[in-house]
């Protein structure tokens, strides 16, 4: 469960608090880049590697 959002600036950005349980799930850190998307009503986050 995604625990608080906030609005980063007017143009909508948002910045989002993931659990830290599912950080280390994913075997994130503050370095790595994500990809969240959109389905329905859900938000899909999945670790990409920029080359």
């Amino acid at each position: 469960m995604i625990r608080k959002v906030y609005s980063n600036n007017s143009a909508g950005t948002l910045i989002i608090s993931v659990p830290a349980k599912f950080t280390k799930e994913m075997g994130l850190t503050k370095e790595d880049n994500v990809n969240i998307e959109l389905v329905g009503k859900a938000l899909h986050v999945s670790k990409v590697i920029l080359q």
